[in-house]
C-alpha cells in the first residue's frame, strides 16, 4: 500500500502569539535539553472551595484512554497511550491486538498483549531510545515515525502555552477528536471536579515537580459564584492519562501549581 503523506501543521501559532515549533528545524539548546522523565511526588494537598452556587462546562472524549503502563518513562507512556487510543478505530495502529469491547454502551480496553509491549518498544527506539526521558522534538518524531511505518496519516498543532486564554484552543482540539500532549514542568494531578458537595468542592491532589508528559482528552471550566452572584474563581482543568500506575487517569488544574512548557494536539486518520 502506498503510504500517505504525513503532515505537520504548526501555522496557528503565528495567529496567537506563541513561539512556533517545527519538527524540522532545530531548536535552541535550551529547548534541545529538556527532558521529560515523569517527575517527583512533593506534596499531597487537600483544598475546599465554598460557593453558593458554581457553573460548570466540560468536554470529555466519550472513550477514555487506555492508560496502560510500559517499562519505559512517561514519554512512551503518553505516546502510547494516543496510538492505543487510535487503535480502537485503526487496528493496524497495533498489528495482531484487539483494542478492546463495548458492553453495554461503554468500551473496555484489553490488557496489553504481546503485540501492544512491542508497540512500547518500537516507541522506545522511535522516540530515541534515551532512558532518560525525551525531548518534544524526539516524542513528535517518534510519533511520526510510527505512524508513517502503520501507513497512517498523522497530524498535529501546536497548541503551546501556559495561559489560560490558550483554553478554548484547547476545547476546539479535543471537541474535533483529537488528542492534546501535555509537557508540564511542576504540575498538579488529583480528583479535581470529581468531588463536588452542596455548597462546597473539596479537591484532593498531588503535587509534583520535575518535567513530565500527559496526555489530555477531556476538560472542565468551573465558575464559583459568592452569595451577591458575583464569580470570585475560575479553574481549569484537563483530565489526563496520568503515565502513573495511579491515579491512571486524573484532573491537571491548569491554572494553579501548573507549568505548561508545550502542548501538542494530535490527530491520527
Amino acid at each position: 500500500m502506498k503510504k500517505r503523506l504525513i503532515t505537520a501543521l504548526a501555522f496557528l501559532l503565528a495567529l496567537i502569539g506563541v513561539a512556533s515549533f517545527s519538527l524540522l528545524a532545530p531548536t535552541a539548546q535550551a529547548e534541545v535539553e529538556k527532558r521529560y522523565l515523569g517527575g517527583t511526588a512533593i506534596a499531597n494537598v487537600d483544598e475546599t472551595i465554598y460557593y453558593t452556587r458554581r457553573e460548570v462546562n466540560m468536554f470529555v472524549h466519550n472513550t477514555e484512554l487506555p492508560a496502560h503502563i510500559s517499562q519505559y518513562t512517561c514519554g512512551i507512556n503518553a505516546g502510547g497511550n494516543i496510538v492505543g487510543w487510535y487503535n480502537k478505530d485503526y487496528p493496524e495502529m497495533i498489528p495482531g491486538h484487539a483494542a478492546g469491547y463495548l458492553r453495554g454502551g461503554r468500551w473496555y480496553w484489553n490488557t496489553p498483549t504481546a503485540p501492544y509491549n512491542a508497540m512500547y518498544d518500537d516507541l522506545f527506539v522511535a522516540m530515541g531510545g534515551n532512558p532518560n526521558g525525551v525531548t518534544i522534538n524526539e516524542y513528535t518524531r517518534g510519533l511520526l515515525s510510527y505512524t508513517r511505518d502503520k501507513d497512517m496519516l498523522f497530524t498535529l498543532q501546536n497548541v503551546r502555552g501556559n495561559d489560560n486564554w490558550l483554553i478554548p484552543i484547547y476545547k476546539t482540539y479535543l471537541q474535533s477528536n483529537r488528542l492534546i500532549s501535555v509537557f508540564l514542568n511542576s504540575y498538579n494531578l488529583g480528583h479535581g471536579v470529581m468531588t463536588p458537595q452542596a455548597g462546597k468542592d473539596t479537591i484532593n491532589f498531588t503535587q509534583y515537580d520535575g518535567r513530565h508528559v500527559v496526555v489530555a482528552y477531556g476538560y472542565a471550566e468551573i465558575s464559583y459564584f459568592d452569595s451577591q452572584n458575583t464569580m470570585f474563581r475560575e479553574d481549569t482543568y484537563l483530565l489526563v492519562a496520568s503515565g502513573f500506575v495511579f491515579p491512571r487517569l486524573a484532573w491537571l488544574r491548569t491554572n494553579t501549581n501548573c507549568i505548561i512548557e508545550g502542548a501538542i494536539a494530535m490527530k491520527v486518520y
